[in-house]
């Protein structure tokens, strides 16, 4: 029976070998883990950091394309003013003029892009609402006043032009 002894013995240790080997691969596991969910952890934070980053970048480019569709509606504007020769919105936008000789904008004279006219003038109305509050609390001075409201008019003709089109078009 020494023999049942031994391997009995070989047993236990082998048995004992499995054992410890298991520990250690379930501690390693749970290390790898943690690890691994702390890691994710950091992963999605930084996600959201830049999906904050890219919706910030956004408005800022919407911005700058509003400023930039504001300035040159109000260089338009400054022209009319200065050399007192009112634009002929209405037949630029319509298409009467040819589009070579057309002083505005193509966003607001091609025909193929009267939706993104309607939203880029929709924006410079709300601008228009939205400094309308400035001009009539004194933020503004006179001049800029004046520009404010040579631009709001010429804005305005736009959009009427421009809404005239597309109720032409969808007749």
């Amino acid at each position: 029976s020494r023999d049942a002894m031994d391997e009995e013995d070989a047993f236990r240790i082998r048995l004992e070998a499995h054992a410890t080997f298991a520990r250690r691969t379930a501690d390693d596991a749970e290390t790898l883990e943690d690890e691994f969910f702390g890691g994710g952890k950091s992963a999605m934070k930084i996600g959201q950091q830049l999906e904050l980053a890219e919706a910030k970048r956004r408005k800022c480019e919407e911005a700058s394309k509003l400023i930039s569709l504001w300035w040159e509606m109000e260089n338009l504007a400054e022209y009319e003013d200065e050399t007192k020769m009112m634009l002929r919105v209405e037949e630029e936008v319509r298409e009467i003029i040819p589009s070579e000789s057309c002083r505005m904008d193509p966003l607001y004279t091609n025909p193929d892009r009267s939706l993104d006219a309607a939203r880029a003038l929709k924006k410079l109305r709300v601008v228009l609402k939205k400094r309308g509050t400035a001009t009539s609390s004194g933020m503004l001075d006179p001049q800029s006043i004046r520009r404010f409201e040579l631009t709001g008019k010429l804005i305005h003709r736009t959009s009427v032009a421009l809404e005239g089109r597309l109720i032409n078009h969808f007749s």
